[in-house]
């Protein structure tokens, strides 16, 4: 009786919750309808709310409820008080004693061979597995699974094989916070607090390159997600460690085999997903019987066509038993392209900007003046009025629309910026005030800007060289830059503040298709610049000492690791005024008109590539 009961309670706390799922999925998609329908048939749309289409399923559960609720003097059951961090509604716990790893062995008989082969396995060795064995001592209740491990816990050999040794009692009820302090206190070390991450630290500490050797004793509770947290600090031990786990047997042997005949019937289905294959025998693990094995095995989510659906169906089971607030999580991914790669930052930023990933933003999108957030990468059109944003911290991408070089301004007060920005489309900007405007100095949060100008192929004039040459000087960058890059760039100079006074945290820069530029500028004198790339730049034939810089107290290029020349077609003669102290890595590729020269003398050098050169041999 209390077991059918206690199968319709949750049954119907299944429903219940589906039922919440369904509300909270159709309220929105109702609210965004209404919105969108013209004022004139406000009227109409108002009619069907009246009647509420979830009305008899709520009404048909609360029935339920109220019914099984009268039945709880069946089950037994009562409120038992806060333990740990839980609150627990349960049947009444049989009182029982919590062992200790104290035995009698010369009342114990019959168990001689067992505790061999068990001892001879506690000695083994783990092989090249980080991983600590878990053995599980299975059995019903007074079989004499705690007896026998206390028989093997308590032999010299292991006492003399393991470094440590602790035995802790779990029994029916436990959190992880009291688990873990009881472990911790088994091992002789003080357990004050309940920050489980400095609990586990701790433990974690002790058990580093040690042989332990443990046995949790009575376990009834077997929630994987609890158990897998437990066991965290665990792997850190040294080769050789054991667990040992005793518990009672859910269901009866003899049924696992037909169950391992299910589960690889279930296993062919998921198609060798991984990630599939661990999130259903997560669910698994918690069914024992034939049954429910098979319900799941004879899923229609198994049938569905590639047509009906566009995740694997093990995943889709899965995804409907995530509570309501991750389900919103995981659906709104469903707005990026198929294969889209996927940065776990960015993409918890995008949930905390509540979805502004749209390929057209609405026109009063510059009302939400606290959002923080904006993640644009199939944007070409950006938000009128996006430099109202005054609290944006992350912008990845800025595109200046040909014939409104003007948008450039809308950085302007944007001075919260942090991480990188590509800024494309700079050889649309006409006027360099403009440029000024945009104030790129004062954004000193940024630490990587990408400059690209034009990646159009147009016919060159001197008002597009001195337009490009005027815009790229007034968007000096602030001094704590540390990546630049610069690529289509028209203009036949290099700006004033690409130099060591200007940019003196500068660790990397590129300058990519600098096509009509013929000297490059004091690059030398960037005192922590370790990776320097030149690519496409034709307008060059020789690099001397304008490349060093002229200033006699700062060794040139004195952190330089990487340096890589590119494509540089009409590249004629490298002037060596010093050497790279640093320099690890030199790689130069197709610059068909160098002629055979390199340093002399490079100290630190570990990896030389020169190919595709016809005049340097």
């Amino acid at each position: 009786m209390a077991d059918k009961v206690v199968e319709a309670f949750l049954g119907s706390l299944f429903g219940v919750r589906q039922l919440l799922d369904e509300i909270a999925t159709d309220a929105p998609v109702k609210k965004l309808k209404a919105e969108s329908q013209p004022s004139t048939s406000n009227i109409f749309n108002f009619i069907p709310t009246l009647a509420n289409p979830f009305e008899s399923r709520i009404k048909d559960l609360l029935k339920n409820l109220d019914y099984l609720a009268e039945q709880k003097d069946v089950l037994e059951l009562k409120n038992e008080t806060r333990v740990g961090k839980e609150i627990r509604v349960s049947s009444k716990p049989l009182e029982r004693l919590p062992t200790s790893y104290l035995v009698d062995a010369y009342g114990i008989f019959g168990r001689d061979n067992d505790k061999d082969e068990m001892i001879k396995t506690l000695l083994s060795n783990n092989g090249s597995s980080n991983q600590t064995p878990i053995i599980s001592i299975v059995g019903l209740g007074g079989m004499g699974k705690t007896t026998f491990a206390k028989l093997v816990y308590n032999h010299n050999m292991i006492k003399e094989h393991f470094e440590l040794k602790s035995w802790v009692y779990v029994s029916e009820y436990f959190d992880v916070v009291g688990l873990t302090k009881a472990i911790l206190k088994s091992f002789n070390s003080s357990a004050d607090g309940e920050d489980l991450n400095l609990l586990q630290h701790e433990l974690q500490h002790i058990l580093t390159r040690k042989k332990y050797f443990l046995v949790l004793d009575d376990i009834w509770n077997g929630n994987a997600e609890r158990w897998e947290q437990v066991l965290l600090p665990f792997n850190h031990g040294s080769s050789g460690s054991k667990i040992i786990v005793t518990t009672r047997e859910k269901e009866s042997v003899c049924e696992y085999p037909i169950l391992e005949s299910i589960g690889r019937k279930i296993l062919n289905m998921c198609g060798g997903l991984p990630l599939a294959i661990k999130s259903l025998g997560q669910h698994l693990r918690k069914k024992f019987s034939q049954d429910e094995w098979m319900k799941i095995l004879e899923t229609d989510m198994w049938r569905l066509s590639d047509r009906d659906h566009s995740i694997n169906s093990v995943l889709r089971l899965s995804y409907h038993n995530l509570p309501s607030s991750l389900k919103c999580c995981f659906a709104y991914c469903s707005i990026f392209p198929k294969g889209y790669r996927f940065k776990k930052d960015e993409l918890i930023k995008l949930w905390m900007a509540e979805g502004n990933q749209l390929a057209d933003l609405p026109s009063n999108f510059s009302k939400l003046i606290n959002l923080r957030h904006l993640e644009l990468p199939y944007v070409t059109k950006i938000p009128t009025h996006i430099g109202k944003l005054e609290n944006l911290r992350a912008l990845p991408y800025f595109f200046v629309e040909k014939q409104k070089g003007y948008d450039l301004k809308e950085l302007k007060k944007l001075n919260h910026l942090q991480g990188k920005i590509y800024i494309e489309g700079l050889g649309n900007v006409i006027d360099p005030t403009d440029a000024v405007t945009a104030n790129l100095k004062d954004k000193k949060y940024l630490e990587e800007l990408h400059m690209n100008f034009c990646d159009r192929i147009e016919e060159m004039d001197e008002s597009i060289v001195e337009s490009n040459v005027s815009v790229l000087e007034a968007l000096q960058p602030n001094r704590n830059l540390k990546r630049l890059t610069i690529s289509r760039y028209k203009g036949n100079s290099f700006p004033n503040w690409l130099r060591g006074c200007h940019l003196p945290n500068l660790v990397s820069l590129e300058l990519r298709s600098c096509e009509i530029c013929s000297l490059l500028p004091p690059l030398g004198q960037l005192p922590f610049l370790k990776e320097l790339r030149i690519s496409d730049c034709n307008g060059i034939k020789i690099i001397g000492k304008e490349f060093y810089g002229n200033n006699s107290i700062i060794v040139p290029f004195r952190s330089l690791e990487v340096l890589k020349f590119e494509q540089l077609e009409n590249w004629e003669e490298w002037l060596f005024i010093e050497e790279f102290p640093l320099l690890k890595e030199l790689e130069i590729r197709n610059c068909p008109k160098l002629k055979r020269a390199l340093p002399q003398h490079l100290p630190s050098l570990e990896k030389l590539k020169i190919w595709d050169m016809k005049a340097f041999w």
